[in-house]
């Protein structure tokens, strides 16, 4: 039996993804798996182009995906061959698909969109819209292949999918606060899990099990760290205190939240069951976006480098060792991450 008979069609298919992107499988000798970073840079003295770069962050490797005008807000499809992003052409801005090889290229709607999030069967992108004041107006559902475009809500913002892709999650506001939503993405029917009756909110983060709903309140100078159960609808303060609450994210298994006081305090590390147990990790230079990897407790974030002025990426290893993954000229940023270890 050939080795390609043998193959799954997974394996296969992230055999054939890894050979397109030129990321070698060279470290599985030195134990370890690679880990693929996509992220947005922009190109300096070039100004508005940008671009979007594949990354092994062990190996080094790199690959450009594109290069065009006003790239970001970069989200991967769930199988990984895609990427859906904003990008500004003439000053207007497209929701626009790629595929990791730098093939495909494809605007599908001309609209001021947010961040696309992908539905779980990788069919769906969801969006939601802003005015030129920044206001949230609406909540859109479009195909992958730029057809079937709907407004499923007249208002809302940050949307995420259920994990059976039969409902989107959503923020609105509610006077004198915000609500917590789900609408139905077949019936458009909405349902209010929660309200907040609080008239600042930040850091909105929900558990990759959709599960829970974070976010930090500001209310006469105490911010305080929230966590929604969404089967049960209860609430739980998990830190509060004067200074910012900055939400990081959540481990891979929804298990544990991190947050931090401010971009250049310790990442402090939370378990949902038991609040109490608490582990700090002491990354004490400034830094921007933070991505996960609960697997290996290993950190990959942005930080700000003064000479000369940009952003760059690091990646922190279990010991705590911090390894620069980059480093270019001009800013980066909208980091996400696929596991080839997983």
């Amino acid at each position: 039996m050939t080795m390609l008979r043998l193959l799954t069609l997974p394996a296969l298919l992230l055999f054939l993804v890894f050979s397109l992107i030129g990321i070698a499988l060279r470290n599985y000798g030195q134990g370890l798996s690679p880990r693929v970073i996509a992220f947005a840079a922009d190109v300096p003295f070039q100004s508005p182009l940008d671009e979007i770069w594949l990354m092994d962050i062990y190996g080094g490797r790199s690959h450009r995906v594109i290069r065009g005008s006003d790239i970001g807000n970069v989200a991967w499809s769930p199988d990984f061959r895609q990427i859906a992003f904003i990008q500004y052409i003439e000053r207007e801005p497209y929701l626009a698909v790629i595929g990791v090889s730098g093939s495909g290229y494809r605007q599908l709607v001309q609209a001021p969109f947010g961040t696309p999030v992908w539905s779980p069967n990788g069919e769906w992108l969801a969006m939601s819209s802003r005015t030129s004041f920044g206001d949230y107006v609406g909540l859109y559902i479009i195909r992958a292949d730029g057809s079937d475009i709907q407004q499923i809500s007249q208002r809302g913002s940050d949307p995420v999918w259920s994990t059976d892709g039969g409902e989107l999650y959503y923020l609105d506001i509610d006077p004198p606060g915000y609500s917590v939503n789900a609408v139905d993405t077949t019936t458009f029917e909405v349902e209010q899990l929660h309200h907040i009756p609080f008239p600042f909110l930040e850091g909105l983060a929900w558990s990759p099990d959709r599960a829970w709903f974070s976010y930090v309140t500001r209310n006469y100078g105490n911010r305080s760290l929230h966590l929604l159960d969404i089967d049960e609808r209860r609430e739980r303060i998990i830190a509060s205190n004067t200074e910012p609450l900055l939400i990081v994210g959540w481990t891979d298994d929804s298990e544990k939240i991190i947050y931090s006081d401010s971009v250049s305090s310790p990442l402090v590390t939370v378990e949902v069951d038991n609040p109490q147990a608490r582990e700090e990790r002491d990354i004490t230079f400034y830094r921007g976006q933070v991505i996960w990897h609960e697997a290996s407790t290993e950190l990959v974030f942005t930080a700000w480098i003064d000479d000369p002025a940009r952003y760059e990426i690091f990646r922190v290893n279990d010991e705590d060792r911090v390894f620069r993954l980059t480093d270019t000229v001009g800013h980066k940023w909208d980091i996400t991450w696929w596991d080839f270890g997983q």
